[in-house]
């Protein structure tokens, strides 16, 4: 399996296998450097997306993020979704669903998911799956 690094730092990786599913991992407390890099890395993967027809999976996990408090947690959770709302035609077109690893005894990382279920509806499948869970995107149903 070919693996293709979008982008890694200390709080982040981003990366794409020929599966076309692209994995995030969040490694510590984000910072809006960190942020707006994420953003313009996703913007990117979008746009080539849309020149080459191309659809991807998304996993995101959390399972790293040891260091999270509750005001940058409520930070970036606005951040977020003020994001995923302005991309609304790009997930719809070009995401087939999305795959959350969170740990459930990590209180800041369950929160965050609370919190994004509890103000944001996802336009195409969402799964929490545990670290030790097999990924598995069976649970979408046309693609």
């Amino acid at each position: 399996m070919t693996i293709n690094t979008i982008f890694s730092n200390e709080i982040i990786n981003i990366f794409l296998n020929n599966n076309n599913i692209l994995h995030i991992e969040f490694l510590d407390v984000m910072d809006d450097i960190t942020f707006k890099t994420f953003t313009i890395k996703i913007d990117e993967i979008f746009n080539k997306c849309k020149k080459n027809n191309n659809k991807f999976y998304l996993v995101l996990n959390f399972t790293k993020a040891n260091n999270w408090n509750t005001t940058n947690l409520l930070y970036y959770i606005n951040s977020t979704i003020s994001y995923l709302e302005s991309n609304t035609n790009n997930i719809e077109n070009y995401l087939y669903g999305s795959l959350f690893i969170i740990e459930k005894n990590n209180i800041y990382t369950s929160l965050f998911s609370h919190i994004l279920q509890n103000l944001y509806t996802p336009i195409k499948p969402v799964k929490y799956i545990s670290p030790t869970d097999t990924i598995n995107f069976s649970f979408i149903q046309s693609v």
